[in-house]
């Protein structure tokens, strides 16, 4: 029936983890420690590292996407994630890390 309306949980699914995993803590209770460090690093020296960590695990990795996206010079693109991986410590190799980071990004999407 083309006419009726329905929605999908699969559609929601990601949103409903947040919802819940959350509860009543604060987004920012939640938040690790990687991702506090370099957010006060932004705030202190005015850069924008955990945008551009945002916009690198969003395009998977891939330096060429990113760097397109950002509109970056590679070797800038290179030195600042060098500099987020030293200033977060994380090791954006490990699929867990790169778990939570994305999970505390959809934290901050929730909590606006």
């Amino acid at each position: 029936k083309p006419m009726q309306w329905f929605f999908r949980y699969e559609d929601y699914l990601l949103s409903d983890y947040v919802t819940r995993c959350k509860g009543r803590t604060p987004a920012s209770a939640l938040m690790p420690m990687s991702v506090r460090r370099l957010r006060e690093h932004d705030q202190q020296k005015g850069s924008h590292l955990l945008e551009l960590l945002r916009a690198y695990l969003e395009n998977e990795m891939n330096v060429a996407q990113t760097i397109r996206q950002t509109y970056m010079h590679r070797n800038t693109f290179l030195y600042r994630l060098e500099k987020i991986e030293e200033i977060g410590a994380l090791d954006l190799s490990d699929p867990d890390v790169r778990l939570e980071l994305r999970f505390a990004f959809k934290l901050m999407d929730e909590d606006r």
